[in-house]
């Protein structure tokens, strides 16, 4: 009897791993079949967008400038969904730049269906680039713009460039270590 229980309670383990190994490879994979979200008491099905963004999401950050065009101030844009990433003179802002030019919310970055964007929150100086004022702008890697008179720059990261640069040092390794050159061609 306590053999027939611990092959049952055997079983049952390998069950529950390969439903939860299906479940998480089903919510980065394509078409409709993922998690499902409970929405104003309807269940619905989250789209392939929101579980793929969940997982391998570019990281974006804003960097302050100086005169030479070098970073002096970088910080990555993260913010709760609904909530924005704001950029200001206030300490309440999540990117804080002291100058008198900049009001205390200058601007916020937020994300919509098209992406991430900045807008200008009714600022005295407003936000430029290329020469023109700008109310609102979807956010595009090495943007270059001014909050009032201070420059700053939008880079988008890959979340992945990180695993690229070790792939490359392993072959670079590969291509200059003369160590292991000779194939084995007999044991001893």
């Amino acid at each position: 009897m306590n053999n027939l229980l611990a092959q049952f309670i055997i079983i049952a383990l390998i069950g529950g791993i390969i439903f939860t190994v299906k479940f998480l490879c089903s919510t980065i994979g394509e078409g409709d079949s993922g998690y499902s979200k409970l929405k104003k008491g309807n269940i619905h099905r989250a789209s392939r967008k929101q579980r793929v963004g969940t997982y391998i999401m570019p990281t974006w950050e804003i960097q302050l400038l100086n005169d030479r065009g070098e970073t002096v101030k970088k910080k990555p844009i993260s913010f709760l969904p609904g909530k924005g990433f704001y950029i200001g003179s206030s300490e309440e802002c999540d990117f804080v730049i002291r100058s008198p030019f900049i009001s205390s919310k200058h601007a916020i970055i937020a994300e919509d269906e098209n992406g991430y964007f900045i807008k200008d929150l009714n600022s005295k100086n407003k936000i430029r680039v290329a020469n023109e004022v700008v109310e609102e702008i979807d956010l595009r890697d090495g943007m270059l713009l001014y909050l009032a008179n201070i420059p700053c720059r939008i880079v988008k990261e890959d979340p992945f460039a990180f695993f690229e640069n070790m792939q490359e040092a392993k072959e670079k390794k590969r291509i200059y270590d003369f160590t292991d050159t000779e194939p084995i061609t007999r044991l001893r």
